[in-house]
This record gives C-alpha cells, sequence and structure tokens, in this order.
C-alpha cells in the first residue's frame, strides 16, 4: 500500500522540477532565436551594401574601371594580399568605389610604392684602394705585382642579377686575376648582398723615368637592372569637361578624388622604382583629359641618371604599356612601334635605330680616334634620354571621371667603376 504522505512528496518534487526547466527551456529558445535574427539581420545588411556599392559604381563611372582593370586584375596578381586590405579599405569600396584601395592598387603599382624609396636598390662601389701606398718599378728578370681590392653591394628587383666585375690599370696590358675567379656575382631579389673583388695586376708597371708616377686603377662593375613607372591619365567626355568649366567647377573636387600625384596645377606626377636610372611618365597638360576623336595630347617618356656613380651602358629595351582607351596617334610617334598585346594592354617598344643611338659605344678605346671625351660622349648620349608620343583618349561615357592607368619599363645595363691613383716608384 503506497503511503500517502511519500506520494504528495514526490509530486511536489516533481513540480518543482517541471517550474525550474521551463525558464531554462525559455532561455534556450530566446538564445536560438536572437542567433536567427542575428544571420538574417547580416544576410540583409550585406545585400543592402552591396546595393549601395553598385549604385556607387554606377554614379562614379568606376565599373568600366573594375570590370577591365581591377577586380580581374586584382584576383589573377593577387594584389589583394599586398594592398593591406583593412575595415577602412572595405568600407571605402562599398562607399566611394573610386578612391578604394583595393580598386586601384595592382601588383605594378604597389612593386613601385615598396620600393620607390629603397636606396639599397641597385650596385655600389663604397670602397676601392690598393693594398700599398706605392709599388716598385717592374723590370725585365722581377715582375711587382699590384693588388687592389673593393667593396661591393648590390639589392635587386630581378629574381637574379648577375654582375660583371673587370679591372684596368693605366698603361698596363699584362695578365688580370680578378678573385673570386668567375669575376661574376650573383644578387638576388630584396636580398642585400656584398663582395669584395681583389684585382692582380701579375706583371706590375716599369717606370724608367726619374720619378714616382701615379697610374690609375679601375673597379669596373656592369650589370643589368628593370626600372619600372606608372601614370594615371584622367579623362572625361567634352560636354560633362565644358559643362563642369563653365561653371567654374574642378572636376576632380566635384568626384571626390584624393590623389596624391595630382598637382595644384592639376597635373600628375609618375612614380618609379628606385634605381640608377629614373624613368618618368611625363606630361604638362592639365587634367583631366578630353576623351573625343579630335583632342590630341602629346607625352614623354624621359630616362634620366639618378645616382652620382655611374651610367648608362646599354639600353635592352624600353616598353611602353598602354591601355586600350588610349590610343597612340602613330603618325607623330616617331620613337616607339606596335609591337603586340599583353593581358589586354596595348604595348609599344622603343624603335631599333633609337635604342642604337642610346647604345653609342662610350668607352676610351672606342673613341680613340674621335674628338669626343668619355664624359662627353656619357653627357651627349647616355645622362639623359627623352622620347615624345602623342595620344588621345577614346570616347568615354557620359557624366563619368576615368583613368587609365600608363605603364612603362626600361631594361637596361648600368656601369659603376671607381679609380684609385697608384705610384709607381722609379727604377733608377
Amino acid at each position: 500500500m503506497v503511503d500517502i504522505k511519500e506520494r504528495i512528496q514526490d509530486i511536489d518534487q516533481e513540480s518543482v522540477a517541471q517550474n525550474i526547466g521551463r525558464p531554462a527551456r525559455f532561455v534556450g529558445r530566446g538564445i536560438m532565436f536572437f542567433i536567427k535574427l542575428v544571420f538574417l539581420l547580416a544576410g540583409v545588411g550585406l545585400v543592402v551594401l552591396a546595393g549601395i556599392f553598385g549604385w556607387n559604381v554606377y554614379k562614379s563611372g568606376t565599373g568600366s574601371y573594375l570590370g577591365k582593370h581591377g577586380i580581374f586584375e586584382i584576383e589573377k596578381t593577387g594584389a589583394i594580399e599586398q594592398a593591406g586590405i583593412g575595415v577602412k579599405d572595405v568600407w571605402n569600396t562599398i562607399w566611394h568605389p573610386e578612391q578604394s584601395s583595393l580598386v586601384r592598387k595592382n601588383s605594378w603599382e604597389s612593386d613601385i610604392e615598396e620600393n620607390k624609396d629603397n636606396l639599397n636598390l641597385g650596385v655600389k662601389i663604397t670602397s676601392f684602394q690598393s693594398a700599398r701606398d706605392a709599388y716598385e718599378s717592374s723590370v725585365s728578370d722581377k715582375k711587382v705585382r699590384i693588388d687592389t681590392y673593393g667593396r661591393i653591394e648590390a639589392n635587386s628587383l630581378k629574381e637574379k642579377t648577375i654582375l660583371n666585375i673587370a679591372c684596368e690599370l693605366e698603361d698596363y696590358n699584362g695578365p688580370v686575376l680578378v678573385t673570386p675567379s668567375s669575376a661574376m656575382f650573383e644578387v638576388y631579389r630584396d636580398k642585400l648582398s656584398y663582395s669584395i673583388p681583389r684585382c692582380s695586376f701579375k706583371d706590375g708597371i716599369e717606370n724608367n723615368d726619374r720619378v714616382t708616377i701615379p697610374k690609375r686603377a679601375k673597379l669596373i662593375v656592369d650589370y643589368d637592372f628593370i626600372t619600372r613607372a606608372t601614370s594615371r591619365f584622367y579623362y572625361m567626355d567634352k560636354i560633362t569637361y565644358d559643362n563642369l568649366f563653365e561653371n567654374g567647377r574642378d572636376p576632380f573636387t566635384e568626384y571626390n578624388v584624393n590623389d596624391p600625384f595630382l598637382k595644384s596645377d592639376r597635373t600628375i606626377k609618375s612614380e618609379a622604382t628606385y634605381g640608377p636610372i629614373n624613368l618618368g611618365i611625363g606630361n604638362t597638360a592639365t587634367q583631366p583629359f578630353i576623351a573625343d576623336d579630335q583632342t590630341e595630347y602629346f607625352f614623354n617618356i624621359g630616362l634620366k641618371r639618378e645616382v652620382s656613380e655611374g651610367n648608362l651602358k646599354k639600353l635592352n629595351h624600353l616598353k611602353l604599356i598602354m591601355p586600350r582607351e588610349i590610343e597612340i596617334i602613330k603618325e607623330n610617334c616617331d620613337d616607339f612601334e606596335y609591337y603586340g598585346q599583353e593581358d589586354n594592354f596595348n604595348i609599344y617598344m622603343l624603335k631599333q635605330e633609337k635604342l642604337a643611338e642610346a647604345n653609342k659605344d662610350c668607352s676610351e678605346s672606342a673613341l680613340k680616334n674621335t674628338a669626343l671625351t668619355r664624359d662627353d660622349c656619357i653627357k651627349n648620349y647616355k645622362d639623359e634620354l627623352v622620347y615624345l608620343c602623342d595620344f588621345k583618349i577614346k570616347e568615354s561615357s557620359q557624366g563619368v571621371l576615368s583613368y587609365a592607368l600608363v605603364r612603362a619599363e626600361a631594361d637596361y645595363n648600368y656601369e659603376v667603376q671607381r679609380s684609385v691613383l697608384i705610384d709607381i716608384l722609379s727604377k733608377t
């Protein structure tokens, strides 16, 4: 027989358990509802932001740029990782797609920006000296070896650069030993390297004068290098252009363009990687350009020695990479010729006759029977090279401010020398 008191206690305990469980189930259901609500709101938010982004792309005229140069290029080159994406970048992409670093960055621009102030790029002979202050004169049966040594510092944009090392001594015609024996030194991308070459002139110099005579020894290094440059060409249709200026409105202010290379006179400064040769894309016309079939402009490509030591030895090629929006006017572009297409860009190369002019041999041996000195030859043919081209920009959508990225690449051989005077004592 069941005790009534025990049964009442059991019923009371079950009621308490049920009353305790009800709030817990209510809290659990509330949490699940909140999670579902968060996901729902996030999905709606993404749809709204995508709509805002699409509208701003359409309004700013960035759509055509994104399609041709932006997202495709970024995905292909992996430039998103190089662009340093943060919350600010994403926010700017949504609200101001024409200004966003995600749109405007690409691998070429990043390369230039990362290396423009890298003063270690290139090759420097930091020291070159003789092992002794003076050497005795060599005689027929006793050769007095002359030893020199130097220090080279090098860093390159190329994956691998070969430095060719040579040594010369004034009025010396005997064998020269360069150590390391290969007389070549390998430099790898973004890795600062050092070399301490030794130059030995085994037969020495014979001095038949009654006084000590100085002779000049040279350490010569030549190497291949690449310098790249970019410049933005802003453009818009003529109707919009005229309407803005008739009302005293600046297009760059009107379209909220904040470009660090836009100067106060509305010209654009190009940017280049640091190296022994400065490569520039110049244009003196104010921007934006008018995009139509009638208006023509010109730009120049200039190469100028950037460092105090050395000189251009050989220009291997000078390449222009032009967006298809920009049309080169062939009859007014005598320096370049069409080469082909790469990744939807038109490629123009400096003509062979222009390369031949830039590659004039300025060595002392080549100029021996001419009126030119080596320094004059370098100054006239190597120190500064300028090439011109006319262009026009194809018609664009009305009410849109766009820009095309013009790129240039110079592949060349650069020579660096350093000398030291060595005293040769009289043998009498």
